[in-house]
């Protein structure tokens, strides 16, 4: 278990402790809580936050500490590395899929990999980083069970969880800046035509017979978007576990975890296509008309941007959470 020592001093205010890392904590709270929030509106406040040696000592210069309401209120160095506060990590934009967020406050909530955590620890990070919202709840267990897929964490019983060694990696990533949004992938037909022109006339192309059978086009060429085997396994999972029962449900599916582990921006028709493709082996032969009637005035359950990426509006959001089978 790790030592922290902790000393501040302002003119004639000091305040030391030592001993255990979470004694430690919960001791400077209080006395952030009882004693400075007291003095914070009538001093001239200079920042200076304290840091953790590779021993576990920390020191802070004369001056006042930038308090935060909860104990992750400075940086921490575990090993040789530093690591942001959760107001720094927001604030930088670090996480760049609803993923990555839920795999950084399992880092933080397992105190950087060294003790178990549970669904609520979780939950009470996304409330102090003001990001918990109904949909964000909805898809919690959804998502946890994406990282334990992904072999980012395991339960170890019924409430509990841990960081594995993989996850530990890739959240160090993460506030490394390492992490990059799934880029746009938008395919040029010869001529000049953009895809945007193409999608006009896609959905009467994919209505149009031939010899007296239906025609399989889509409109859209199929373009590998290369999922890691992780990210398959992932969608397969969370597509199970919703079982949709039509071609609209399932575009509502793939959007929703698209928006929560690859790109919330949304999807383009491509990468709609490439989750049928891989989940169900078939792509519907009007995947455009689909698209048309989840975005008319009878649904609104997506939208499509002015990039030609597709997202659930709040109604689809709802009709995912409220509608399909609950994990």
């Amino acid at each position: 278990m790790e030592t922290l020592k902790m000393k501040f001093k302002l003119h004639a205010l000091e305040f030391e402790v030592e001993g255990n890392q979470d004694v430690v904590k919960e001791e400077f709270k209080n006395f952030n809580e009882n004693i400075l929030s007291h003095i914070i509106s009538t001093v001239n406040i200079t920042a200076n936050a304290p840091t953790m040696s590779p021993k576990g000592v920390s020191s802070v210069s004369r001056g006042l500490i930038e308090l935060d309401d909860t104990t992750n209120a400075y940086s921490e160095t575990v090993g040789n590395q530093d690591y942001p506060i959760l107001k720094d990590v927001k604030l930088r934009d670090l996480p760049k899929s609803e993923t990555e967020w839920l795999l950084t406050y399992a880092f933080y909530g397992s105190g950087f990999g060294s003790k178990e955590f549970t669904k609520e620890n979780l939950i009470q990070l996304y409330e102090e980083t003001d990001r918990k919202d109904a949909n964000r709840t909805a898809n919690l267990s959804n998502n946890i069970k994406s990282l334990v897929t992904s072999q980012y964490i395991k339960s170890t019983n019924a409430t509990n969880f841990i960081i594995l060694e993989k996850g530990k990696n890739k959240a160090a990533d993460i506030l490394a800046g390492k992490s990059v949004s799934n880029p746009t992938q938008r395919k040029i037909k010869k001529g000049g035509a953009s895809k945007s022109n193409s999608e006009q006339t896609s959905a009467k192309e994919a209505t149009k017979t031939s010899k007296g059978k239906s025609s399989a086009k889509t409109g859209v060429n199929f373009v590998d978007q290369k999922f890691a085997l992780a990210e398959i396994s992932a969608l397969k999972s969370y597509y199970g576990l919703k079982a949709p029962k039509s071609q609209n449900e399932e575009v509502l599916v793939f959007l929703n975890w698209y928006a929560e582990h690859k790109n919330s921006d949304g999807a383009s028709v491509e990468e709609i296509m490439y989750m049928f493709k891989v989940v169900t082996k078939n792509v519907p032969n009007a995947l455009q008309q689909v698209l048309i009637n989840l975005k008319g005035p009878k649904s609104n359950l997506i939208d499509k941007d002015d990039n030609n990426k597709f997202n659930l509006t709040s109604l689809g959001a709802m009709f995912v959470a409220d509608n399909l089978p609950k994990s």
